[in-house]
């Protein structure tokens, strides 16, 4: 069942604040005690949610809760319908309560980066890639891992993309 949202535990919530280096530890609290008073605090402490790629699923999609933001996730079979949507409420109050600036940057970020040239990005980096040896082999591994999960999420289906051969 889900609960309602409590928004008049301060004024400040009433306005967005532009996150500073200085007003960051104050903020911080106070978007804190807002989840705390929610009950919403769990879903940034731990996770509270399993998503899991549609791809590495063999049996029915139907079985699972749907992630209605990215097609080519789903949530774990025993993931409750409340925690879904007290896990996107959580996501709502902290971007939310970020200052102007911050949403016209991460507006401006997205609509800058075309698909397209996303895409080519991704591809012309995983291609370039070079392991530095004085890093740990880890790092390495997880940022080109995680430039082909956004290039799937960008192309789906990255079997069919031809990169240089090594």
């Amino acid at each position: 069942m889900s609960k309602r949202i409590t928004f008049s535990y301060s004024e400040s919530f009433s306005k967005t604040t532009r996150l500073t280096a200085e007003n960051y530890p104050s903020w911080q609290r106070k978007i804190l005690n807002l989840l705390v008073i929610n009950m919403l605090i769990k879903h940034i402490l731990s996770p509270v949610l399993k998503k899991l790629k549609k791809k590495d699923i063999s049996d029915s999609f139907s079985e699972y809760p749907k992630d209605k933001f990215d097609d080519t996730l789903v949530y774990d079979k025993n993931t409750r319908a409340d925690n879904i949507e007290n896990d996107i409420t959580t996501k709502w109050i902290i971007i939310n309560n970020l200052g102007d600036d911050s949403k016209r940057l991460k507006e401006r970020n997205e609509k800058n980066a075309s698909l397209g040239r996303r895409k080519l990005e991704l591809k012309n980096k995983i291609n370039n890639a070079l392991f530095n040896p004085e890093d740990h082999i880890n790092i390495f591994v997880t940022t080109v891992e995680n430039d082909l999960i956004e290039l799937e999420k960008i192309d789906h289906n990255i079997n069919n993309i031809n990169f240089k051969e090594i």
